[in-house]
């Protein structure tokens, strides 16, 4: 699973899954799952920042999802 806290289109865990998928498919067990921020800017407001990066629970709930693969 790649976290990171950019958008998920086009983003840098977007090459990282694109090369461990290509690099490592044979190994995965799973899919490469990816918890970055929805397709929108990324505002420079602290309080609407927290609003769109990924959170602890949204982390949570995606490892919980790979996980029940």
């Amino acid at each position: 699973m790649i976290v990171h806290e950019d958008s998920m289109t086009m983003g840098f865990g977007a090459e990282i899954a694109a090369t461990i998928a290509r690099e490592a498919f044979s190994h995965l067990d799973a899919p490469v799952m990816r918890c970055a921020t929805d397709d929108c800017f990324i505002p420079y407001n602290p309080q609407l920042m927290n609003a769109v990066v990924p959170t602890v629970e949204t982390i949570a709930a995606k490892m919980k999802e790979t996980l029940e693969f």
